[in-house]
């Protein structure tokens, strides 16, 4: 595996690949079981007062239908409830319960301490470095 990921003929996917295999991996266990990275980033990005399955899923980069199988689970294990929209009553917000706002709170700890592991592995200024190339990455920025 070190060689693979030495070799300059390794491509920026495979390497991207590898460092999210540790993340999952730092949720691995009981508490996470049956569920996926793509319904912890939902759960992540429901807004304080809730939000609609079709922004999160704008946000999220990720169709409709994919953010509604999504929510149908976390709904299922009781992590979100569906309540009307006060702004517009033909619409639904999903909202944390109060499980889903545990599960948020560890997830955020989870990675906080994985972040962390991480700066101190490469060193502070060197992952501050990775943060920021890779936020900037995300959003298309030159």
């Amino acid at each position: 595996m070190t060689d693979l990921v030495k070799s300059e003929s390794t491509s920026v996917a495979v390497l991207l690949g590898l460092a999210f295999e540790r993340i999952r991996s730092a949720f691995d266990g009981p508490r996470w079981s049956g569920l996926r990275q793509s319904h912890l980033r939902i759960v992540g990005t429901i807004g304080p007062e809730g939000s609609r399955a079709a922004d999160l899923a704008r946000g999220l980069r990720m169709t409709k239908q994919g953010a509604g199988q999504l929510v149908a689970t976390l709904l299922e294990r009781g992590l979100v409830e569906q309540v009307p929209d006060p702004s517009d009553r033909r619409a639904r917000l999903l909202v944390l319960t109060a499980d889903g706002a545990d599960l948020r709170r560890a997830v955020d700890e989870q990675l906080a301490a994985l972040e962390s592991r991480w700066a101190e592995e490469v060193g502070h200024a060197g992952y501050a470095t990775f943060r920021e190339v890779l936020e900037r990455l995300a959003v298309g920025a030159p």
